[in-house]
């Protein structure tokens, strides 16, 4: 009997240990992968018709968080071999608003967010993950070492007309560019007019030859940096004649409008036999709604500043794909400039009014 009671014991046991071993399998999850995508399309006039954007994977990825509990969200983003600082900047910002889009949504009820930099592989890539409780979380699989990576610089060219010299045409790149760059040296080069002073600095002035010309581009190359950047950067620049772009913007906020606006003001006073003339292009979502609230504080800025608002004529003119401004100056009897909308007002979605409430019946 006691041999028939220890086998059936030890059986037991081992029927208890398989049980467990089974339990255990069942309840270890894994990470699952949602997603794994660029952050461009390769080619964006000729790409895949099932391409999705970014914001479209992360709404996806959202509403499929919407259907977990206690689940972790993982992004792992992944740097370009070749980049530069603005694109990195840009890239990480998106992945960092995927975080902040997912914790607002009151329907997403994850147990925590985490981003995560996986290090490098050829393109930008972003993996969205969604990690179970008790699963371990995914491991980062990059292709490339940091050493085999490039940082490119994002040079910009400007160019500048001095309104008191009409025969000539600055062009000049930030010093700020070329910090941490050793040994690095500039060339210039222009389409049309000669090279008065500056070659080889970071500043050129350019002098007109030709009366007729109307526009100058100016071309810098720049040695010394990694082999696989870009080396030649341009800028544009039109001669004053007797009109003149000063500025330019979009959608900015109302504070930096206004300082724009104060350095257009100073341009003005600096020229007093100028006159000011804003185009107002109002946006494609909200017709001329923006554009009307746009000029309203254009108006009331300068009267704040008790600028003689005579001298400027704010017109609004078509419609853009966002509301945008141009702020132009104008000498003796030239032709006013020629708005360049980019949307026909027939695709414009015109706001309805907002419905006032019925007065309740007592």
């Amino acid at each position: 009997m006691k041999i028939l009671f220890h086998f059936r014991f030890f059986l037991s046991l081992i029927c208890l240990s398989a049980f467990a071993s089974t339990t255990v399998a069942q309840e270890k999850q894994r990470a699952l992968k949602f997603d794994e995508f660029h952050d461009v399309v390769e080619n964006q006039f000729y790409s895949d018709r099932d391409e999705l954007s970014f914001r479209q994977r992360i709404e996806r990825f959202s509403k499929q968080l919407e259907k977990e509990r206690g689940v972790k969200a993982y992004v792992i983003y992944y740097k370009a071999r070749i980049s530069n600082s603005d694109v990195s900047r840009d890239f990480i910002n998106q992945i960092n608003g995927i975080k902040y889009r997912i914790q607002n949504l009151d329907e997403i009820k994850v147990e925590e967010t985490v981003i995560a930099e996986g290090g490098y592989r050829e393109r930008n890539t972003v993996e969205f993950w969604i990690v179970p409780k008790n699963a371990e979380p995914p491991a980062p699989t990059p292709t490339l070492e940091k050493s085999e990576t490039f940082v490119c610089r994002n040079i910009n060219v400007y160019s500048d007309v001095p309104l008191s010299e009409a025969e000539t045409i600055n062009f000049s790149v930030s010093t700020y560019n070329f910090e941490g760059i050793d040994n690095y040296s500039l060339t210039w080069k222009v389409s049309a007019g000669e090279i008065v002073r500056g070659q080889g600095t970071n500043e050129i002035k350019v002098k007109l030859n030709n009366s007729s010309v109307k526009r100058i581009t100016a071309f810098v190359e720049v040695s010394g940096l990694p082999y696989p950047c870009q080396k030649v950067f341009s800028a544009t620049g039109e001669p004053q004649g007797k009109l003149h772009l000063t500025d330019s913007f979009g959608p900015i906020p109302n504070g930096e409008t206004r300082s724009r606006l104060d350095s257009f003001l100073v341009t003005l006073q600096n020229n007093p036999t100028a006159k000011g003339y804003i185009i107002v292009y109002g946006n494609r979502a909200e017709g001329n709604r923006d554009a009307e609230r746009r000029i309203t504080l254009y108006k009331n800025h300068f009267t704040f500043r008790n600028f003689d608002v005579s001298r400027i004529d704010i017109v609004r003119c078509g419609f853009r794909e966002e509301i945008s401004s141009e702020l132009w100056l104008y000498f003796d009897d030239a032709e006013k400039p020629v708005p360049t909308p980019t949307v026909d007002e027939k695709f414009v979605v015109v706001p309805k009014p907002a419905r006032k409430p019925r007065p309740r019946r007592k």
